[in-house]
């Protein structure tokens, strides 16, 4: 067996990063105390949400009220290729478990950016001191309802194994004490 070294760096294999490259997900990062109600339903909106930058700001998930319309033509979006303030991508595929006690992958594909979208969703979202706990929306931002139910107290801990096309693209997403860091096995 392999034993894991932490790596330098915070990337992700750039082979996670290539057009038509896969990488599957196993594994939790649990959540102490379990989310609530409104968090778990906010945060599976937010998951299930093409990241633009929007004039709503970037905590906006309304879904889409007709299926048949794009996105650009029923929530006005200022630019298709630049991400909403301080998102490190376009698809954040972490969602909480349906009781709350976790963060998993939710099967989507393309979860580029795993690491940096579990070190946001922490500290936007979850940890005491989190963005949208200490922040007050920036003009015309929508701000979800289901924030003032927040409790900002979680603390997350947990791995979550990365297996890409590669049979040698394997690393792990490691969360210590809301800390997101990332390991890679040691060959040879």
């Amino acid at each position: 067996m392999a034993d894991l070294t932490t790596r330098h760096s915070n990337q992700p294999s750039t082979m996670e990063k290539t057009v038509g490259y896969n990488t599957e997900f196993a594994g939790v990062i649990n959540i102490a105390p379990a989310l609530n109600k409104y968090e778990i339903a906010y945060l599976r909106k937010f998951a299930a949400t093409y990241k633009e930058e929007r004039a709503e700001g970037p905590y906006y998930v309304e879904p889409l009220p007709d299926i048949e319309k794009s996105v650009s033509e029923v929530i006005p979006v200022l630019d298709v290729d630049a991400m909403p303030h301080g998102q490190p991508g376009q698809h954040c595929e972490g969602e909480p478990s349906d009781d709350g006690t976790g963060i998993q992958w939710s099967g989507g594909e393309k979860f580029i950016y795993s690491l940096e979208w579990m070190a946001y969703l922490i500290d936007t979202f979850l940890q005491p001191g989190a963005t949208v706990q200490t922040t007050a929306p920036r003009p015309g931002w929508t701000w979800p309802e289901e924030f003032a139910h927040f409790t900002f107290d979680h603390v997350c801990n947990g791995v979550i194994d990365a297996q890409g096309d590669d049979l040698f693209d394997r690393w792990r997403l490691v969360v210590t004490n809301n800390e997101v860091s990332y390991q890679t096995p040691r060959w040879g």
